[in-house]
């Protein structure tokens, strides 16, 4: 039996393979660990190399929302990378 609280959790979108839900904890734990080491905390801007791979979306989605960083900049490959960079 696992006993966790309900807020740390998060229903399995359909379309995500139980592998790839395994990983998305470590994408985010690997960030978390490299911002906090950064002291990324408030500052004004950030940039995010590869955001439309696994990592930078992360980095994206926490300097944003966890860090409050006003402007988060990001590098992409192609048209559809920079795209789907742009949707974070």
């Amino acid at each position: 039996t696992v006993v966790a609280r309900k807020e740390l959790m998060a229903a399995i979108p359909s379309r995500v393979s139980m592998v790839e839900a395994a990983g998305i904890p470590l994408v985010f734990c690997t960030c978390v660990g490299v911002m906090e080491e950064a002291d990324i905390r408030m500052q004004r801007s950030a940039l995010i190399h590869a955001a439309a791979g696994g990592v930078g979306v992360a980095a994206t989605q926490l300097a944003a929302h966890r860090y409050g960083v006003k402007t988060v900049l990001g590098t992409a490959g192609g048209t559809f990378k920079q795209q789907f960079a742009l949707s974070w």
